[in-house]
C-alpha cells in the first residue's frame, strides 16, 4: 500500500516536470521569433506599396508606350504627306521649264518686259485685213500665255506653301514625340528601379520567412508526444494540390508544394492531426495566418490559411482539437487547409501520415 501511493506521488512529479517542460519551449520560440514577425509584417507592407506603386508606374509607361506608338503613325503619314508635296513641287517646277521652253524666247521676253514682244508682229502687217487679223492673233496668244503661266505660278506657289507647312507640323511632331520618349524613358527607369526594390523585399522577406522556419524547426525541450500512428485528417474535403507539385506563381513551391491543399468553405473548423505544444500561431509569410504544433522528435504539423487562429503558443493541444477556421489567408486562390508535415524542419508527404 506504502509502495502503491509512493508510485502515485512520483507519477504526479513526472506529470508536473513535463508540463513545466512544455512552457518555457513555447514562450522561448515566442521571444526570439517576436521580432522576426514583426520585421516580417514591415518588410510585407514595403512590398506591398511597392508592388503597388510598381503597378501604377508600370501602367504610366503602358500609356506613355502607345502614346509614341500612336505619335508615330501620326510622324508617318505625315512623312508620307511630305515627300508627296516634295514631289508635286518637284513636278511643277519642271513643268514650269517645260513650259518656258515651249513658248521659247517670246514668251520670257513677254514677262520680263511687258507686251513689248508683240509689237514687231502688228508692225509686220502687209495689208489692214492682216493687221486686223495680227492684233486679234497676239491679243490671244498674249491672254493664253499670261493664262498658262499665271495658272503654273500659282500652283507652284501653293505647293510650296503646303510643303513648307508640312514640314513645319512634321516637325513639331517630332518634337513632341522627342519629348514623350525623354518621360517614357525616365518612367521606364523609374519601372526598372522599383522592379529591383521589389525582388530585394521579396529576397529579405524569403529570409525572414527562413529564419521563421528555422527557429520553428529548433523547438526542442518538446517531449515526444508522438509515438506512431495514424495522424487525424485536420479536415474533411477535397484534396485540391497534392504534395510535390510545383506552382509557378507561388514563390514558396519553387521546389515543389511543400504539403497537400483540402478545399473546404470558409470558417470550417481545423483540427490538430495529433497531440503536440503550439510553436507558432499567427501571420506566416505566404501560408497567412497558420498554426504550427510540435510533436516531437523533430516532427511538425503545419495549418495554413485560415481565417481565425484558436490557440496560442505554448498551448498543449489534444488530437483532434479545433485549433483554427479555414479561410484564404497568405499565397491563396479560395478558401482551403494547407496541411503539411515536417521531420526535422523538412516537408514530407502527409498522406505517410494519415
Amino acid at each position: 500500500m506504502q509502495t502503491l501511493k509512493r508510485k502515485k506521488i512520483l507519477i504526479l512529479i513526472l506529470c508536473a516536470v513535463l508540463l513545466l517542460a512544455m512552457v518555457p519551449a513555447g514562450r522561448t520560440y515566442a521571444a526570439s521569433s517576436s521580432s522576426t514577425k514583426s520585421q516580417l509584417n514591415n518588410v510585407k507592407k514595403q512590398k506591398s506599396d511597392v508592388y503597388e506603386k510598381m503597378n501604377e508606374t508600370a501602367k504610366k509607361l503602358e500609356s506613355y508606350d502607345k502614346q509614341v506608338a500612336a505619335m508615330q503613325k501620326t510622324i508617318n503619314a505625315k512623312t508620307k504627306e511630305y515627300q508627296s508635296a516634295v514631289n508635286q513641287l518637284a513636278a511643277m517646277k519642271q513643268k514650269v521649264a517645260k513650259q518656258e521652253q515651249v513658248l521659247g524666247l517670246r514668251v520670257r521676253a513677254m514677262y520680263k518686259t511687258g507686251a513689248v514682244g508683240y509689237i514687231d508682229i502688228i508692225l509686220s502687217s502687209n495689208s489692214l485685213s492682216d493687221l486686223v487679223s495680227n492684233v486679234e492673233m497676239v491679243k490671244r496668244i498674249y491672254t493664253k500665255d499670261q493664262d498658262t503661266l499665271t495658272e503654273i505660278q500659282t500652283q507652284t506657289k501653293a505647293v510650296a506653301a503646303k510643303e513648307a507647312a508640312i514640314k513645319q507640323e512634321k516637325q513639331e511632331l517630332e518634337a513632341k514625340q522627342a519629348s514623350l520618349k525623354t518621360a517614357q524613358a525616365k518612367i521606364a527607369a523609374s519601372v526598372k528601379q522599383l522592379k529591383k526594390q521589389y525582388a530585394g523585399i521579396v529576397a529579405q522577406e524569403k529570409s525572414l520567412q527562413a529564419k521563421l522556419d528555422a527557429a520553428a524547426a529548433k523547438v526542442k525541450d518538446v517531449p515526444n508526444l508522438y509515438t506512431g500512428g495514424v495522424f487525424q485528417w485536420p479536415c474533411r474535403g477535397t484534396i485540391t494540390t497534392v504534395f510535390g507539385y510545383r506552382r509557378s506563381w507561388d514563390p514558396y513551391s519553387h521546389n515543389g508544394h511543400s504539403g497537400i491543399d483540402i478545399g473546404v468553405p470558409s470558417g470550417t473548423p481545423i483540427h490538430a492531426c495529433a497531440d503536440g505544444v503550439v510553436v507558432l500561431s499567427g501571420g506566416y509569410g505566404g501560408y497567412g495566418y497558420a498554426v504550427m504544433i510540435s510533436h516531437g522528435s523533430g516532427l511538425q504539423s503545419l495549418y495554413g490559411h485560415n481565417s481565425s487562429l484558436l490557440v496560442r503558443v505554448g498551448q498543449h493541444v489534444k488530437k483532434g482539437q479545433v485549433i483554427a477556421r479555414a479561410g484564404s489567408t497568405g499565397f491563396s486562390t479560395g478558401p482551403h487547409c494547407h496541411f503539411e508535415v515536417r521531420k526535422n524542419g523538412t516537408a514530407v508527404n502527409p498522406m505517410n501520415y494519415l
